[in-house]
């Protein structure tokens, strides 16, 4: 059994900055998340200031949001094995 529950490497998003007629400028800010390793005991808390990617952090790890950097090595991987 693994010691962590998710482990990712290479996952990022960005968000396009937009001008008055909705085309996309550039980008604004975004994230990169080089390696994160998550252990499956204990409890993991993600803090940082309101707008720093706890959510999109979250959001890129669970799947429910896509990762649109487009890293070549992209991985994240899951462990839910049980224990006796």
């Amino acid at each position: 059994m693994s010691e962590f529950i998710v482990e990712a490497e290479n996952i990022g998003c960005v968000y396009p900055e937009l001008n008055d007629d909705g085309l996309e400028t550039g980008f604004l800010n975004g994230i990169w998340i080089k390696k994160i390793k998550i252990p499956r005991v204990g409890i993991t808390a993600l803090v940082g200031d309101s707008g720093s990617g706890k959510s999109t952090l979250l959001g890129l790890i669970s799947g429910l949001r896509e990762e649109n950097i487009g890293f070549e090595s992209q991985r994240i991987s899951y462990s839910f094995e049980r224990g006796n």
